[in-house]
């Protein structure tokens, strides 16, 4: 669903495009946690970085992306891809 939302916006030049992106590669880090493969935690920590590159966009947007940026945040401390 948020890929949906991802292209529509990045078609629309919309201002947290990067972030909806940023919150896909959140999405798919855990997703290779919850997989866990031999090498899931390294991938998890690759793709994370997708999300820490844009989640700076948070502090300036609307309260959906800002609730789904404290969540994200809250999953990737617990599963250790955030201190």
């Amino acid at each position: 669903m948020l890929e949906q939302i991802w292209l529509k916006m990045k078609k629309e030049d919309h201002p947290y495009t990067n972030l909806a992106r940023g919150l896909i590669n959140a999405a798919v880090a855990f997703e290779h946690i919850k997989r866990n493969t031999p090498t899931a935690m390294t991938k998890a920590r690759k793709t994370f970085a997708g999300y820490l590159k844009y989640r700076h966009i948070c502090r300036s947007c609307d309260k959906n992306f800002s609730l789904a940026c404290q969540k994200a945040d809250e999953i990737a401390t617990r599963a250790e891809l955030l201190p």
